[in-house]
């Protein structure tokens, strides 16, 4: 198996998740983070090192490289927004959610990355992995993060919403609403195209104006559900 040198940079939940799945890998992974590490300390982690992985926020990748573009002028730069578009870097982006807690290690090789069309291929750069890899034109990729951020992240705000809704003005326990978030998932999963139900399914708009009045007393779930009425009614017609 051929091995790599790789420098990692990063201390968030992503930078934590690719030190765990590259380890068994990678024939040695420096690893630098700006809070424990100086620049003296950035100069070693990079100086053997092929590829350098920049696992930190997106609106701090242009001015990293910027600021240390001599020391990172012969290297390979990565990073995994899945938005920023950077002529001196290389996007993976990993099509998944990462929390503090690593995953099953055989959970990883099913991440899906996504790349940009014309760029360095993803087996090229880390060609022991045999994760799902698929490229986008780079001008794609914010309509395709957008589509990530709300399908992902605003269902787990609205969860949240859901529990703390649940607790304080119902005072229902969360074991109450458990069965129901997982059959919801697992439907979605087996099958998406009829999973929906509820009033918008059956055109029960006496229920659905039920809900909206007693909603004006948060108007921003209003606005969501109203939202929400829009985008299902409008690509379906009556």
């Amino acid at each position: 198996m051929k091995t790599i040198n790789y420098a990692l940079i990063g201390s968030g939940r992503l930078a934590q998740h690719l030190s765990f799945y590259l380890q068994p890998f990678a024939k040695s992974l420096s690893h630098w983070t700006q809070s424990k590490n100086s620049d003296h300390d950035l100069n070693r982690c990079v100086e053997n090192s092929k590829f350098v992985l920049l696992a930190i926020k997106d609106d701090a990748l242009k001015d990293f490289i910027t600021k240390h573009k001599d020391l990172l002028s012969n290297k390979t730069l990565i990073h995994f927004s899945g938005s920023v578009v950077l002529p001196k870097a290389q996007s993976f982006h990993p099509l998944m959610t990462f929390t503090h807690k690593l995953y099953e290690e055989k959970f990883y090789s099913r991440i899906p990355f996504i790349g940009e069309e014309g760029k360095v291929s993803f087996r090229d750069i880390f060609p022991f992995w045999d994760n799902p890899y698929y490229e986008i034109s780079s001008d794609q990729k914010s309509l395709y993060h957008s589509y990530c951020v709300i399908s992902g992240n605003f269902t787990s705000l609205l969860w949240q919403k859901m529990f703390s809704e649940f607790k304080t003005q119902l005072s229902l326990p969360e074991e109450a609403i458990q069965p129901y978030q997982e059959k919801i998932f697992q439907n979605a999963t087996e099958d998406l195209n009829n999973s929906l139900t509820g009033p918008f399914v059956r055109n029960d708009f006496k229920t659905i104006n039920t809900h909206k009045k007693i909603l004006e007393a948060q108007p921003e779930l209003l606005k969501i559900y109203q939202s929400f009425e829009e985008l299902y009614f409008n690509k379906r017609p009556l």
